[in-house]
This record gives structure tokens, sequence and C-alpha cells, in this order.
């Protein structure tokens, strides 16, 4: 073998050290992976959300869930319109009411021109109606919790976003991404080299545009051990 054969040799073992090299990256930080949740960044909605733990099963009666193998599903909500305030108050909100990000403020005074016209008109407080109080204390405590309830909606429809842009990703890149579930985080005493679950699982995604719902549901793949994480 020539110096040029043995050159070219030396080259392909570079290549495939190199190859290996970026196959067995191993990520010891969670943080540092393409994309993470944890539990405690899942919103809490009995009505849209709905994740299911093994060991529950049996004492909630979630035969259904066994059945399609659904961890946690997440249905996208719709926007409810705000209540109708009353023609005797409405004119008095200022523009935005309708809007659940904010907050509803008046016009204290208004100024209402007088049928003669040789009078110019007049100024009302807003109080001075203890008939138009009443019935803005009652549609502002309803608007109240309308708003509450579409800031949730609002979280939850974020949340489902996020998930439905992950399955999108996993659906284009199946052959490349996975996505898995973990258990047991192992850390150094610092928190910041080694920072991973220690046990995975192989989880997959299904949508049913039906329903508007997505699900992550267990796979027949056996739990695993990241042990290239225990090895370096």
């Amino acid at each position: 073998m020539n110096e040029q054969q043995k050159g070219k040799v030396l080259d392909l073992f570079q290549f495939i050290r190199s190859i290996s090299s970026l196959k067995t990256n191993i990520v010891k930080n969670i943080h540092e992976q393409n994309w993470y949740r944890f539990l405690d960044m899942i919103p809490q909605d009995e009505q849209n959300i709905l994740l299911k733990y093994r060991d529950h099963f049996e004492n909630d009666g979630q035969t259904s869930a066994i059945k399609n193998n659904s961890i946690l599903s997440v249905h996208k909500p719709a926007f409810q319109p705000c209540p109708i305030p009353n023609e005797i108050f409405k004119e008095w909100l200022e523009n935005g009411w309708n809007n659940f990000f904010n907050s509803v403020t008046l016009k204290k005074k208004k100024f209402f021109p007088n049928n003669n016209k040789s009078e110019s008109g007049y100024y009302e407080n807003f109080g001075d109606s203890a008939l138009r109080t009443k019935l803005y204390t009652k549609w502002l405590n309803q608007r109240n919790i309308w708003a509450t309830k579409q800031q949730q909606i609002h979280l939850i429809r974020r949340f489902f976003v996020d998930l439905y842009q992950l399955y999108v990703e996993l659906e284009r890149d199946a052959e490349t991404i996975e996505l898995m579930i973990g258990n047991g985080i192992l850390m150094d005493g610092k928190k910041r080299i080694v920072n991973h679950p220690i046990l995975l699982k192989k989880v997959k995604m299904k949508f049913d545009p039906d329903t508007n719902t997505l699900s992550i549901c267990d796979t027949n793949i056996e739990s695993e051990l990241y042990t290239t994480l225990l090895s370096h």
C-alpha cells in the first residue's frame, strides 16, 4: 500500500469517526432538547385536557383510555361570545369591553343635547341612575366570569397549537426524530451539565380533525434506560 492509498484509508476512517460522533451526540440536559414539556407546564382544564396516569386507570374506571392508549388528550376549545350589555348603559362603555384581555372602563359623564334648540343640553354622571348602576354591576359580574374563562381557553388553544406544530414536525421528519416521555431525572450537583430523564419510552401522536383533538398515545415499545447518558 503506497502513501496515497494510506492517505485515502485514513481519510475514510476519519469520515467514519465523524459520522459516528454525529450519531452518538448525547443530550445531557433536557433543556437542550428540540422540544420538551414538564407536567406542570400543561394547563389545567378537565373539560379540554385529559392527562391519564396508568396507575389510576382501574380506580378511575378509565377503560376507554386503556383501549386507545391515550396518555394526554387536548381538545381545542372555541371562544365564547361576550355577554351583551344592556342598552341602558351600553353607550357608557369605552371601546374594548368585549375583549377578554381588557378591563371594562366607563365614561364618567356624558353630554346629552337638549331637544329644545334654545338650550345647549346637559351633563349626566353614570351613577345618577340607580337602575343603570344596578344593571351594569350585574352585567360586569357576568362579563368577568366570561373573561376569566376566555383567558383559560386562550392558554389551552396556545398549548394545542404548540402540540400541533410538534405533530406536523413528527409527521414530516418521522425517520429522524421521535417523541418520548421520560421519568426519573438524573442531575449533577450543580444542575448544569447533567439534567435529564433517565427512563424513556417512545410515544406517538394522533390528531382527530372531527373533534379537533390531539392525543399523545402509548406504544408497544418497551421503556428503556438512557444508558448513553450514564456512559458519559
